[in-house]
């Protein structure tokens, strides 16, 4: 792995991402040259230009608990939310994650974005379906023995993910089956849920920010 001089520069942050690139990484499993661990931080997507600051973050084993999700057969519930002042510089960062039996949070992906707009959200949101369909469907089994991802890889049914192919590498990914999405009352996310799974999706809000109405 090479050495990038994080100095507050967007070219830093795009070598970086770059650097952590899921793709990269797998290909680099694929060929051989080193093996992808499933606790490794991944890049899925990432902008740092024209005033942008977007990078997707998940590991393999993360990316796993989209799977389970949808493989358990029961209905897909996720959750999204924001958090801020992490540290000096002024960005936001969006956490993603999805439900499990025993109401149960399991985090998928996490992203900084310049701040908490429905774009934000988008741009998340479709960065960690790319890297789920590049988890589950780009990896080829390495042959070595013991190797931690290819054993993840077997113990997942991906046929469900075959519906995230993209077609061309620019194109947006198909939907991510999220019947139920939820957040804290933001006109944001609202936006973005009722954009990304329809007007009529059943958008949910957690207990601690219920008010009673969404804010449109």
């Amino acid at each position: 792995m090479g050495t990038v001089e994080l100095d507050r520069t967007d070219g830093a942050m795009n070598q970086l991402a770059e650097e952590l690139s899921l793709e990269h990484r797998i290909r680099q499993h694929n060929n051989g040259e080193r093996e992808l661990d499933i606790h490794e931080p991944v890049c899925c997507g990432h902008q740092f230009e024209d005033g942008v600051r977007m990078m997707c973050l998940t590991t393999m084993h993360l990316a796993g608990n989209a799977a389970r999700a949808v493989l358990c057969g029961w209905q897909v519930q996720g959750h999204w939310d924001t958090s801020f002042g992490l540290c000096d510089t002024d960005f936001a960062v969006i956490g993603f994650g999805v439900n499990s039996m025993g109401a149960r949070f399991n985090p998928v992906s996490i992203t900084i974005v310049n701040s908490e707009c429905h774009e934000a959200y988008e741009a998340a949101f479709t960065a960690t379906k790319k890297g789920l369909y590049a988890a589950f469907n780009l990896v080829k089994e390495c042959g070595v023995d013991g190797c931690s991802l290819c054993q993840f890889i077997k113990r997942h049914d991906i046929r469900d993910f075959k519906t995230l192919r993209v077609a061309q590498r620019d194109a947006l990914p198909q939907k991510f089956p999220v019947l139920k999405p939820s957040s804290d009352n933001c006109a944001a996310f609202i936006k973005f849920a009722k954009k990304e799974f329809g007007v009529g999706s059943a958008i949910q809000q957690c207990g601690i920010h219920f008010t009673g109405n969404l804010r449109t």
